[in-house]
C-alpha cells in the first residue's frame, strides 16, 4: 500500500522542465549540439537520440526537430544497424541541407560497405558540408548533382588516381575542397574555389596545373 501511494505521488508530479514551452525546450535540444555543420555520432553520449529516451514529450519534441538530426559522423563498420541508424537520421532531417562525416579515420583502412554509403548518396541533393573517406571502387559512385554542396573533403584509400562521375556544374556552390594525394582533381570547378587543400603534400605537384588555372584565372578578373 505504502509503495502503491508513493508511486502515486510520483506521476502527479510535474516537473519543472516539462512544463516549459515545446518551442523553448526546441532551442535547448539544438545548443545540445555542436554548432552547425559539426557532426554529432549517431549513437552514444553526445548523440541527440539520448534526447529521445528522457520522456515521451521530448521524443516528440526532438523527432519533430528536423535540424536535430541534419549532421552526423560515423566511422566504418559492417554492422547492419549502421545503416538503419543513418536511414533513420536521414528520414528525420526531412529536408535540411546535411553535414555529414563518413569514414574519417586515418589509419584504419577499412572500407566503407556499401549498404551505408548508398542512402547517403540518396539524398546528395541535400548535401552541404560532406567528408569521405572511400574505397577506390566507391568514388565513381559520388556522381549527380549536388546543388547545395558548399564544403567537400575527399580521402581514397587505395593509390590509384580517381576522380567522382562528375562536373563543374554539379557544384555551383562549392567553395572549399580537401584532397588527399591519390584523388584525380581536374573534375574540380577551380574557378569557384576560396579553399584547396592538399593532404598529401609529397602528390602536392600532381596539383600544380590546378594551381594554375587558379591564378591564371584570378588574374584575370
Amino acid at each position: 500500500m505504502e509503495q502503491w501511494a508513493c508511486q502515486r505521488r510520483l506521476d502527479a508530479y510535474e516537473y519543472p522542465v516539462l512544463t516549459l514551452p515545446n518551442e523553448i525546450t526546441s532551442e535547448i535540444f539544438l545548443h545540445f549540439l555542436p554548432p552547425y555543420p559539426a557532426c554529432p555520432p549517431l549513437t552514444g553520449v553526445a548523440s541527440p537520440t539520448n534526447l529521445t529516451r528522457n520522456c515521451r514529450k521530448w521524443r516528440d519534441i526532438a523527432l519533430a526537430l528536423p535540424k536535430l538530426w541534419r549532421a552526423f559522423s560515423t566511422s566504418y563498420t559492417d554492422k547492419v544497424e549502421q545503416t538503419w541508424f543513418v536511414e533513420i537520421w536521414l528520414k528525420r532531417s526531412r529536408t535540411c541541407p546535411l553535414s555529414i562525416q563518413l569514414g574519417i579515420r586515418r589509419g584504419f583502412g577499412l572500407r566503407l560497405p556499401n549498404q551505408a554509403l548508398l542512402p547517403i548518396l540518396l539524398h546528395r541533393k541535400r548535401w552541404q558540408h560532406v567528408a569521405l573517406e572511400l574505397a577506390v571502387n566507391e568514388v565513381p559512385l559520388i556522381k549527380g548533382p549536388m546543388p547545395l554542396l558548399e564544403s567537400l573533403s575527399l580521402e581514397v584509400q587505395e593509390l590509384h588516381y580517381t576522380h567522382p562521375a562528375t562536373t563543374a556544374d554539379d557544384f555551383p556552390r562549392l567553395r572549399a575542397v580537401a584532397l588527399d594525394g591519390t584523388c584525380h582533381g581536374k573534375w574540380l570547378p577551380i574557378s569557384q574555389l576560396t579553399s584547396l587543400t592538399f593532404e598529401d603534400v609529397a602528390r602536392a605537384s600532381y596539383y600544380f596545373p590546378l594551381l594554375q588555372m587558379r591564378l591564371i584565372w584570378s588574374t584575370c578578373i
